[in-house]
């Protein structure tokens, strides 16, 4: 059977109704605590810079007193850098060591400079990784005054064309911290039991003041700046997102009952994938390799929630259609598997290193199948009836 072509309009469009709900009973938020020894870890560095909003202002905004209050705090003290008036000599004064470009990794700081003379701050600029491919000249990075308004932001920089810009200046990544392995941190989003919207992890934002649909779940995705951006179902019905790429009322209903996706792409953007109210398959996001589809004309299984993965420069989409087969649109085809799921599953997605993606559900056998470019079959293994596998 194929998937019927569901006509539809713009889903319906409401107001939010911002719930300024009341915090009792809410799980308490965890305090970052400053590292205690004289030698900060990355992942303090990266949890005390993010726990400035973007848009905020560290002191007198420059991005030397926000590198200088972040990581005072993040050693406890003990460490003082960037007030000198020796911007490349304070950070080997403490015992920064200099890495290069490939072994960067969140926590450590990027410095354009003068060779030649450590005062001049003509050009000069300091910005704390949070993210970086290995070959990019660009990071992921959190600074102030980068576009001289004084203020925090996340976003992409590449400081080596800003040096090549400026003849005779150059830059230096310093490692201060120690760095333990792994991701330097995480950020969780769930319905709180007031119905609020909370968000709690390295940035450690809490409640966002924002109603969610009772019974409807969040998705959160990284961006490749480092930051995160959240989308959900609010309680009028309509799509929200919020975080660092932006908070937007997309003013697009949902099928009631269902949660979107959600997932950072390539080149910084967002997008999300949901069930309209009207039962057919949407996606919208905002930035750099996002699209306005709209309506893809595919229509779900009523209730269902579809999943989303970036894949290459774009993303592929998996849901389960109205017929209840496995379908997965975007970057990497529109296919139609045929493969029959458990009636009001939901599908997980992952895109692969080595391009493609593989899709996970439960088929209505009630084993689990994988579908996509590696393997499609069953891995010969019993799920719980009607619950929903999650791949990574």
């Amino acid at each position: 059977m194929r998937v019927s072509d569901v006509k539809v309009g713009w889903p319906k469009a409401a107001a939010i109704f911002v719930a300024t709900l009341a915090a009792t009973g809410v799980l308490g938020t965890t305090t970052v605590e400053p590292a205690s020894a004289a030698v900060p870890t990355n992942s303090a560095i990266v949890a005390d810079a993010t726990a400035y909003p973007n848009g905020s202002v560290v002191g007198d905004g420059q991005c030397w007193t926000f590198m200088h209050d972040v990581v005072l705090q993040a050693s406890a003290g003990s460490m003082s850098v960037g007030q000198n008036n020796d911007y490349f000599g304070s950070y080997s004064a403490v015992g920064g060591q200099l890495i290069a470009r490939d072994s960067a990794q969140p926590g450590d700081i990027i410095q354009l400079y003068n060779p030649a003379n450590h005062q001049d701050s003509a050009h000069v600029h300091t910005a704390i990784v949070l993210s970086h491919s290995s070959g990019s000249n660009s990071f992921g990075v959190i600074d102030a005054n980068y576009a001289l308004n004084l203020q925090v932001l996340r976003h992409t920089w590449d400081p080596f064309a800003d040096a090549a810009g400026h003849p005779g200046w150059a830059v230096a990544i310093w490692r201060l911290g120690t760095v333990s392995g792994g991701a330097s941190g995480y950020e969780v989003a769930f319905q709180a039991n007031t119905g609020s919207l909370w968000s709690v992890g390295v940035e450690n934002h809490g409640a966002w003041g924002l109603g969610m649909m009772p019974g409807t779940s969040p998705a959160i995705a990284r961006l490749s700046n480092g930051g995160y951006e959240i989308a959900f179902q609010a309680n009028t019905g309509s799509l929200w997102t919020v975080g660092d790429d932006g908070n937007t009322n997309w003013g697009l209903g949902m099928m009631a009952g269902s949660s979107p996706a959600i997932t950072g792409l390539a080149s910084g953007g967002f997008e999300a994938a949901f069930e309209a109210n009207t039962t057919s398959l949407w996606t919208v996001g905002l930035g750099g390799g996002s699209d306005l589809h709209g309506a893809w004309g595919l229509g779900m299984y009523r209730g269902s929630s579809p999943a989303i993965s970036a894949v290459g420069s774009g993303y592929e989409v998996a849901f389960e259609a109205n017929t209840t087969s496995l379908w997965t649109v975007g970057a990497a085809g529109n296919t139609n598997w045929g493969l029959g799921m458990m009636a009001g599953t939901s599908p997980s997605i992952m895109g692969l290193s080595g391009g493609g993606f593989e899709a996970e559900f439960e088929a209505n056998t009630t084993s689990l199948w994988s579908a996509g470019s590696q393997r499609t079959g069953s891995l010969g293994l019993g799920m719980w009836a009607g619950t929903n596998p999650s791949a990574a």
